[in-house]
């Protein structure tokens, strides 16, 4: 058995009956793993009969993937929005700088992302830890991002925490590289041939749609004895907002 990255092929193999072996791996694997499986030299059968046909087995798990995004698809998003992306697996900078795009409606060309910095991104992963805890979770099954602290050095969130700092890492921000207008439908394309560093690449086209809000607006509202009257003046104006505003402001 040989898996490339190698501690992939960690696993235990077993007659599940006298036709049919099985290999269960020790973890579930990510993306961008290829494993072989060749028969021993001199395999027979109960009989003594030396096996025939094919003796070299061969698969990949595929290139990387999105398994979450912040926002998630569907939401309304900002004109400068930042998307946070979990992935199966670490994706190569290369491949994501020439097929990752933002597709506009009303904008007759591809639009392609910039990478942001792990500190831009740590900056939104600190206003969404709970997406920080889901792909934790992800990786780590039965684990508790929340859990106290401990002094072991490489517990899970340790090592999750040390993972997710490396340049290549499985949790990355990306922007648009201009301006989205707004009342349009923005679709983040991660495209075929995204590649894990052991250079298994994806095949199709994975897509999430999005909303852009709608253009600000303010309303101004008072009471009035009627409509062609001018506003009581004992009595409140209120301003409505379309989207939030620093109270400050």
């Amino acid at each position: 058995i040989a898996c490339n990255p190698a501690d992939a092929s960690k696993g235990k193999g077993r007659w599940a009956d006298t036709r049919n072996w099985v290999y269960d791996f020790e973890r579930d694997l990510p993306a961008g793993v290829r494993c072989e499986f060749k028969a021993n030299a001199g395999l027979k059968t109960l009989k003594g009969e030396a096996i025939s046909g094919a003796s070299a087995f061969a698969f990949s798990t595929g290139g990387p993937a999105i398994m979450q995004s912040e926002p998630y698809e569907g939401s309304s998003i900002t004109e400068d929005q930042a998307f946070l992306l979990a992935l199966d697996a670490a994706a190569t900078k290369d491949s994501i700088e020439k097929n990752v795009y933002c597709d506009i409606d009303g904008v007759n060309e591809k639009v392609g992302v910039k990478i942001l910095s792990n500190l831009e991104r740590d900056q939104l992963l600190r206003q969404n830890r709970y997406f920080l805890s889901e792909h934790f979770a992800r990786l780590y099954p039965g684990q508790d991002f929340f859990a106290p602290p401990t002094k072991d050095k490489e517990s899970p969130k340790q090592r999750f925490l040390k993972e997710i700092a490396e340049p290549t890492t499985s949790l990355i921000a990306l922007q648009c590289k201009r301006g989205l207008p707004n009342s349009k439908t923005v679709r983040l394309i991660w495209g075929k041939g995204m590649s894990s560093a052991s250079g298994i690449a994806t095949r199709e086209n994975q897509t999430l749609a999005f909303e852009t809000r709608a253009t600000f607006t303010a309303r101004m509202n008072c009471e009035r004895v009627n409509e062609n009257s001018d506003c009581i003046p004992l009595l409140p104006i209120t301003l409505n907002f379309s989207e939030p505003i620093p109270t400050a402001d």
